[in-house]
């Protein structure tokens, strides 16, 4: 017995960029748990096959690819950022002050996708390792300009950035204010810059 059936085209990618950016704002919004299969495909518009097409091996594979999506992006701000900034404290400040405006329009609903994740899974998780590696990645790319040539300086000021940037992020969300990221600023700009 034949059927005639006419072949379903492939999803377009579109979708699995949609799927992505989706899973990034609910990562950052309900962490690892409170962000499921449902509420992704609600986010994004796609379909469950869709889903399934781009991610066969399931949600760890979408949390880790939105997660390694969302730290590229930053660090592509922050190469543009010291590109084009005076000193490299205020590529630092001007970095975290776009963060509490963005942070302002949006109502202080999100945070950090890669420290939500971070924080809701086990230590042995891979993806525990995932979030490691991709703060580790920060570092990299903060240190080659805080302190060019100096990489042993540039990694203990890169972390003590991100540390204090991830510390006001969580406080400004939890206080509903920019204030803590606008303090983390300027205290970073002379502490860079010093």
């Amino acid at each position: 017995m034949t059927t005639n059936r006419t072949p379903m085209p492939p999803p377009d990618t579109g979708t699995r960029e949609r799927l992505l950016a989706s899973a990034v704002a609910l990562l950052s919004q309900r962490g690892l748990e409170g962000t499921g299969l449902a509420a992704l495909i609600d986010a994004s518009g796609a379909t469950k096959g869709s889903l399934y097409h781009f991610f066969p091996d399931g949600k760890a594979q979408w949390v880790a690819e939105a997660l390694a999506l969302y730290s590229a992006q930053l660090r592509d701000g922050l190469d543009a950022r010291f590109a084009k900034a005076a000193t490299p404290g205020a590529a630092v400040a001007g970095f975290i002050e776009d963060a509490a405006k963005r942070q302002e329009r949006q109502g202080f609903t999100g945070g950090c996708p890669i420290g939500a994740v971070a924080l809701d899974v086990a230590p042995d998780d891979p993806l525990a390792a995932h979030c490691s590696a991709l703060f580790d990645d920060w570092v990299d790319t903060l240190a080659k300009h805080l302190r060019p040539g100096k990489p042993k300086e540039g990694r203990a000021l890169a972390e003590w950035v991100i540390a204090s940037f991830e510390g006001a992020l969580l406080l400004a969300r939890v206080r509903k204010s920019a204030a803590p990221l606008k303090e983390a600023a300027k205290r970073l700009k002379a502490d860079v810059d010093g």
